[in-house]
């Protein structure tokens, strides 16, 4: 009897075990050699799967779903699926599949040679690493997608003004210490306008907040910032005066960075630099205006290796007694560490004046803040550690390209670390409102 229970739970888990795909999480995958960083990829029978949405992703294609079909479209060609089923189509041609698309949780996981094959990607093999290797070149007028955005880009510094209106929709949950915001995750509107200007640098922004369920204090919060080569002017909610403080970033790095951006060769050469990953979307035509698709998401770990470069260059410029003591780099570093980034950028080039009319994007964000690490004690919490997850998509519109641009009023601006830490600004020397020069 005991034998009999024995080999039925074995069989149990033989069949339990061989219905799950066999997954290989050191798969790797080199797309025209950058390394994409697909999140559910295994491989099952000797066949790469992949997500639906990250093959989507890297190859800049659409899918439209009806039912548990779908069809995906990029470049002029086609290719229709349905889950659990190897038959396909591609244009017009009846085509099978080696296996069949799946559901994974909540992921469709696609054949990964089969489907980059079917839209005209070279696919290899790398046994020894585990790494499969696609390779296409794609090209816009003779541009690659980075040329194309670099291009954009020096025309964009050729036009010395120009302003931004946009909307977002955010997805905000803050756990602090066990106590959630009211209500648990909260979806928040925002308007945004901003005017820019490259010579000499000035940026202006307005952001306005509106939750979908009420959150005392921040209805109708409206943020304003204005920055120019030397200073950083802030009106925070609450507060009626501007504040100002020393821009933290070098002259010469600002310098450097509007070169780059100028400088189609170097813009290039810094998107792979920090991990931009490229590629062409379909052509589209909005309000009447043809436009080129580019669709750019952000290798993660190269990201974080230039932006804490970009942190170190900071850090050696701030004045001794910014750091007050404190090792603000390693603080900056901990927390880049405890931080997980999905960005997803699309930009619509105007193909007549190459300008970047339209940006659309999509960005989740997950960290965790140790209070203890800035010196903050919370009496209720301790040193609870705090985590925020943000779900933001939005797009932004360009507009008004060389227009004058309006400075606000600035000239009552109080330092902000006497706002920040009012008890050390007590006598009347501390509090009195300076004199601000550019």
């Amino acid at each position: 009897m005991k034998k009999g229970i024995l080999l039925i739970l074995s069989l149990i888990m033989i069949l339990t075990f061989s219905a799950v795909p066999a997954m290989a999480e050191d798969v790797s995958i080199d797309v025209n050699s950058d390394q994409l960083k697909a999140k559910d990829s295994y491989i099952t029978d000797g066949i790469t799967m992949i997500g639906l949405d990250d093959y989507l992703s890297f190859a800049g294609a659409d899918v439209v779903w009806n039912s548990d079909s779908f069809t995906i479209t990029e470049d002029g060609k086609s290719l229709s699926m349905s889950v659990n089923q190897l038959a396909a189509r591609l244009n017009d041609s009846e085509i099978k599949a080696p296996l069949a698309p799946v559901r994974v949780a909540e992921q469709v996981m696609l054949p990964l040679r089969f489907v980059a094959e079917s839209f005209g990607y070279s696919v290899s093999w790398d046994g020894q690493q585990s790494q499969v290797t696609l390779s296409r070149q794609e090209s816009r007028d003779n541009m690659s997608p980075q040329e194309l955005l670099a291009k954009s880009s020096a025309e964009t510094q050729k036009i010395n003004t120009y302003s931004m209106q946009g909307a977002l929709d955010m997805n905000i949950k803050l756990d602090g210490g066990g106590e959630e915001m009211p209500g648990g995750a909260q979806k928040i509107k925002s308007q945004f306008y901003g005017q820019m200007q490259n010579d000499p640098m000035k940026a202006y922004t307005k952001q306005t907040l509106q939750p979908e369920a009420s959150i005392p204090g921040l209805d109708g919060t409206t943020i304003e910032t204005y920055m120019t080569g030397s200073k950083i002017y802030m009106k925070m909610p609450g507060l009626d005066q501007w504040t100002v403080m020393d821009m933290p970033f070098p002259a010469d790095f600002i310098k450097q960075q509007q070169d780059i951006q100028s400088n189609p060769l170097k813009a290039v050469e810094q998107m792979k630099e920090i991990g931009m990953l490229c590629n062409f979307g379909n052509d589209v035509t909005r309000d009447g205006q043809e436009y080129y698709v580019v669709n750019a998401a952000l290798d993660m770990e190269k990201f974080m290796e230039g932006y804490q470069k970009i942190i170190g260059d900071v850090v050696k410029s701030l004045p001794a007694d910014l750091n007050k003591g404190q090792d603000v780099q390693g603080v900056m570093q901990e927390l880049l560490k405890n931080m997980k980034l999905d960005y997803y950028c699309t930009t619509y080039i105007n193909k007549k004046t190459l300008m970047s009319d339209f940006i659309s994007f999509d960005m989740k964000l997950d960290f965790t803040i140790d209070p203890s690490m800035f010196g903050i004690k919370d009496e209720k919490t301790g040193n609870a550690v705090i985590s925020m997850q943000e779900d933001i998509t939005g797009e932004f519109k360009i507009t008004g390209t060389d227009k004058p641009f309006v400075e606000p009023d600035v000239s009552a601006a109080v330092p902000a670390d006497q706002l920040m830490a009012p008890e050390t600004a007590k006598t009347p020397e501390a509090t009195e409102t300076p004199e601000v020069k550019e």
